[in-house]
């Protein structure tokens, strides 16, 4: 594999898009979401909006998710409450919906790029799709999650209103799971450390198991050559993860038959944490910390 180029960063990277950031002060909160941050020669010059999530009615927002067109979603609590009553919403951070479910606890989690959301209810341990309709919020329950009592961990909701994530059964045990549209709520497996990682559009999931990664995809289970799954884009490529007492590599698995792909190996004495980041074009970016000597 080609070695990483040598010289500045700036002569490495260009367009290098800035994650949102949002921080929470004295019961409101402060979203600040930013785009078009450009490493150049130049002094970069970043574009920024910020606005105070607040509203007389509510406290302490948490956003939770935000869309690629700049929709949030999160949840605020009712004040006044004789035990905390949380209300999801979806904002553009001017307007805030707000879905209106009595004394249910209900948690927007994700959301998609056509502003529909996925969370649960704490109360009725619902799934839970948020969206606004006409105008109306609306939130339709998908089907009994059993958490009882643990904390539903929702994952991705997909452009195709597919939803993944994993319920907590206690003593580390999880139920990982998909809904779809056409098929309701499905378990993909139970079992002690089971963790869901990434849904494309098409639906196929991959995740970790203490036994090595996976592939599902409509009800079939497919083990994967790697410790840990990390990444599937629409194309049905896998980023795969492999550790070792001396090393660390990532691979590329093709589920059509085109096999395994080193993409970047490192000796593990030479860092301290990795992490890789990819796109539908099949490009990879790893990033490590450099180790105390």
């Amino acid at each position: 594999m080609e070695a990483p180029k040598e010289g500045p960063i700036q002569d490495q990277m260009r367009d290098l898009a800035m994650k949102p950031l949002t921080t929470t002060v004295a019961g409101s909160l402060l979203a600040l979401a930013g785009a078009g941050y450009t490493l150049a020669d130049s002094t970069p010059v970043p574009h920024w909006t910020v606005n105070t999530l607040s509203e007389d009615d509510y406290n302490d927002f948490k956003v939770t998710a935000l869309n690629g067109d700049g929709l949030m979603c999160g949840y605020a609590s009712v004040p006044g409450e004789s035990w905390s009553v949380q209300k999801g919403f979806i904002t553009d951070g001017t307007t805030h919906t707000f879905f209106e479910t009595g004394e249910a606890q209900y948690y927007p989690q994700v959301i998609n790029d056509a502003g529909v959301a996925a969370g649960y209810s704490s109360g009725s341990e619902q799934l839970v799709r948020f969206e606004i309709v006409d105008g109306v919020p609306t939130f339709t329950d998908l089907g009994d999650l059993g958490s009882g009592g643990f904390t539903p961990q929702i994952l991705k909701i997909n452009e195709a209103g597919m939803i993944t994530g994993r319920v907590p059964q206690g003593s580390g045990v999880y139920r990982a799971f998909q809904w779809a549209p056409e098929s309701g709520l499905l378990e993909i497996m139970t079992g002690t450390g089971v963790e869901v990682t990434d849904m494309n559009e098409a639906g196929e999931i991959v995740g970790t198991t203490p036994e090595g990664a996976f592939h599902w995809f409509e009800g079939e289970l497919q083990l994967l050559p790697g410790d840990d799954a990390l990444s599937i884009d629409d194309a049905g490529r896998v980023v795969l993860q492999t550790a070792s007492e001396s090393e660390t590599s990532f691979h590329q698995y093709e589920l059509a038959g085109g096999g395994l792909q080193e993409i970047f190996t490192i000796d593990s004495d030479l860092h301290s944490e990795t992490q890789l980041m990819t796109n539908d074009a099949g490009q990879a970016l790893v990033i490590w910390h450099i180790a105390d000597p």
